[in-house]
């Protein structure tokens, strides 16, 4: 007797498969953020040494409650130094408050005594300069100085000793030729003048010798053009110029 085979049944399909596919795609996300967290985590930590190094380099402290940017890394608070704020003014050198100083009683001795028209004071990178009008000190044509001038020099000169200071002594003339058998030349004439100012200051006001020096340029240096009486009146002058320490020569 034989046997009837069994018809085997169909197993029914199962629903279910799309479970697996699920989960793998969870997995891969899951890693995938993962591996961007580790990303953040290495930024920041750069990030972090970067701020680290600013801060050495300024020698500054962050605060300790710092705010969180939009991506979610820690930003300190850094607070910059006061001298990186705003910059300290620098000091003046002690060579230049004494010729401030200085100017200022010279001007002061001009207006107070009148002399805003035979004398002028002006403050330069070399020093500060006082110029005389050749009224003031001279007669047209000589070199000899007047007996008003000598007060007016005794007082300026006592105003130089207050510092030490080297002094130029400059002479200008006009171009008009001299008419005088003691000059040859306006040159001759320029220096002659600013020797007897340099004699003054020397003999009569116990300046040093050694602080000052004596020029002559004569017509060739005119402080406006010899096209007029006023403006020849007006290059006729004496400069003193007291001399800032940076401007002075030490001949070898």
């Amino acid at each position: 007797m034989s046997r009837k085979r069994r018809k085997k049944r169909s197993e029914p399909e199962s629903n279910e498969r799309w479970l697996i596919t699920y989960s793998d795609m969870i997995t891969l996300l899951l890693i995938f953020f993962i591996v961007l967290y580790s990303m953040s985590e290495l930024e920041k930590a750069k990030f972090n040494s970067l701020i680290e190094s600013l801060q050495d380099a300024f020698e500054v402290k962050t605060v300790e409650s710092a705010p969180t940017d939009e991506i979610g890394i820690d930003v300190p608070d850094i607070q910059l130094p006061a001298s990186v704020k705003q910059p300290l003014p620098e000091s003046k050198p002690k060579d230049d408050e004494k010729l401030d100083q200085l100017y200022a009683k010279l001007k002061h001795y001009i207006e107070e005594n009148g002399l805003s028209a035979k004398m002028s004071l002006v403050d330069l990178p070399v020093g500060v300069q006082i110029t005389f009008q050749d009224s003031i000190l001279f007669e047209p044509g000589e070199a000899k100085l007047k007996k008003d001038a000598l007060k007016v020099l005794g007082d300026v000169s006592g105003l130089l000793n207050t510092v030490n200071n080297e002094i130029s002594i400059i002479g200008h003339t006009d171009d008009v030729p001299v008419d005088k058998s003691e000059f040859r030349s306006n040159w001759e004439l320029s220096t002659a003048r600013a020797q007897s100012v340099r004699r003054y200051l020397q003999k009569e006001s116990n300046v040093k010798p050694a602080r000052m020096r004596v020029v002559g340029y004569g017509q060739y240096k005119p402080k406006v053009p010899n096209n007029s009486r006023a403006h020849r009146a007006e290059n006729r002058r004496v400069n003193i110029v007291v001399l800032r320490e940076k401007e002075t020569e030490n001949p070898s």
